[in-house]
């Protein structure tokens, strides 16, 4: 069947009629994790869904199966570049599984490009025709200055092996002259509160901003004038305590 990529059996025996060679089942976060790899230093990795699942090949509209662009960690480019030094294949492909925090290599392909990618052929094409040019023009006497990014990376021992050294680090930063926000958030009951939602349309959108300085001052006044009342009030409750307590502070 076409788009079958594996099928459930009930079959479970070691076999005796020759030579076989069994595995460890691997757990996996359900997909399976394809490298293509052009020369030690570039690998461009799709994530598919495991076959494992349910053994149905998911396609897009052009009939294609579909996969997801996957980022690789220092560890992964480091098997990467293990695996073409390795097979000394230049252009080459392997699946990796993504298991208890590891990756296992568990198939490696020959010359094999990805299925559908500007960018991978773009990148590849740049890297192959470099490549080609370093070792050519030295002997046909071809003018071409070789680019940085194609020179031997400086490489680091690591606990996890050699790796690349990182020699800068570039940001672009934006620099906002603010204060950080100080935010309360209340309930207020106030008629004034509720005609100044009202004179600035807040019950059109149910919801109000004031950023302007005319309305913040708005909001300002309004505040100080109900912490005048209560000030007023509780002075008047308080000489009325006093006054019914015959003058006692």
């Amino acid at each position: 069947m076409n788009n079958r990529s594996s099928l459930y059996t009930t079959e479970s025996r070691v076999r005796s009629d020759g030579c076989y060679l069994y595995e460890d089942f691997m757990q996996t976060d359900g997909t399976d994790v394809k490298v293509y790899a052009v020369g030690p230093y570039y690998a461009h990795a799709e994530a598919r869904k495991s076959p494992s699942l349910y053994g149905k090949v998911d396609r897009d509209a052009d009939g294609k199966e579909i996969r997801y662009p996957v980022i690789l960690p220092n560890t992964e480019k480091v098997i990467a570049r293990k695996v073409v030094d390795a097979f000394k294949q230049t252009v080459c492909d392997f699946d990796l599984l993504r298991t208890d925090d590891k990756s296992y290599v568990c198939d490696v392909n020959g010359f094999s490009f990805v299925k559908s990618s500007v960018k991978y052929y773009d990148d590849s094409a740049k890297i192959l025709g470099h490549m080609i040019m370093r070792r050519l023009a030295p002997t046909m006497n071809i003018p071409w200055k070789m680019p940085s990014w194609l020179e031997d990376p400086p490489l680091v021992s690591t606990t996890y092996g050699k790796m690349m050294e990182l020699r800068c680090v570039l940001a672009v930063i934006r620099h906002g002259d603010r204060t950080p926000k100080q935010k309360m958030k209340m309930e207020v009951r106030h008629k004034m509160w509720f005609d100044l939602f009202r004179w600035h349309n807040g019950y059109k959108t149910g919801e109000l901003q004031l950023k302007r300085p005319l309305q913040l001052q708005e909001c300002l006044d309004i505040a100080r004038t109900l912490l005048l009342e209560q000030d007023t009030y509780e002075t008047t409750i308080r000489s009325r305590t006093v006054r019914r307590l015959g003058g006692q502070s």
